[in-house]
């Protein structure tokens, strides 16, 4: 996901999701991280400990950062310093690690229009925690929740989230059913299911402001017509690559596909 502001000014502010990054020029990153771009600074924020195995992609064999600020949660920074070959990108200054603590409200201003909330999630931590972020423009937000154990283990409810209708959803679409994946049990692998999702949000106006991603190959809504048409009716999308969520402008939020 990048985060972007345009040379207009905070009007231009907007979240979108951009392309894997064994493609990436030096402005785009990874889906499953948020990069900020505000005025020539470049800011990635670790998002859940799966993400980080491209990291290496930022030494010198590929892209040779230099100084690249890393916002991340104080376990997994640690997890980058003592873990090769993360720990290399730090000893030789390709990437600069910056602690944020996770804490209610507890918001990161990258600019006084462009707030950051990183909110701890349950998932299975088995490296390090695992976050969301609620980036807030000055008149729209992006919820990033791509990652989740169940939706009632969370001490939020994401039904009071959406309640306020400038925040826009992107959440965790691993799974369509339980029998996606033979011989395993989804309690070992849990991820709330998008029909379970769906029943959650029923009765709330969230047409174009809810979208799954995180999608898992085997999830019928990548090839299953009468799946996705029943998320389309049910007021949700799925998520997709290079879709624009305007936070400084009027537009209204959550574009379809391209």
């Amino acid at each position: 996901m990048v985060i972007a502001r345009s040379a207009s000014g905070p009007a231009g502010l907007s979240v979108t999701l951009a392309a894997s990054l064994p493609v990436m020029r030096s402005d785009s990153v990874a889906a499953v991280l948020v990069k900020v771009c505000v005025t020539g600074v470049s800011t990635l924020f670790v998002m859940v400990s799966e993400s980080v195995a491209w990291f290496k992609q930022l030494g010198r064999e590929v892209m040779g950062t230099h100084r690249l600020p890393v916002y991340a949660t104080p376990s997994m920074a640690g997890f980058l310093k003592g873990n090769l070959p993360w720990s290399r990108l730090v000893k030789l200054e390709n990437i600069v690690l910056e602690e944020m603590e996770v804490a209610p409200a507890r918001e990161l201003a990258l600019t006084p229009s462009l707030r950051v909330t990183p909110i701890r999630v349950p998932h299975r931590d088995e490296d390090s925690d695992t976050v969301a972020y609620l980036v807030r423009g000055p008149r729209r937000a992006v919820l990033w929740l791509p990652d989740i154990d169940r939706w009632e283990k969370w001490d939020r409810r994401l039904p009071d989230i959406l309640a306020d209708p400038s925040i826009v959803a992107f959440v965790d679409g691993t799974f369509y059913s339980a029998d996606e994946i033979p011989g395993r049990s989804l309690e070992d692998i849990p991820h709330p299911l998008v029909p379970d999702t769906l029943r959650l949000l029923a009765g709330m106006d969230v047409r174009g402001r809810i979208f799954f991603t995180h999608l898992n190959h085997t999830n019928r809504l990548l090839w299953d017509e009468g799946a996705a048409a029943d998320v389309s009716r049910a007021g949700a999308g799925v998520a997709f690559e290079g879709q624009t969520i305007e936070l400084g402008a009027g537009r209204q939020p959550g574009a379809g596909r391209e």
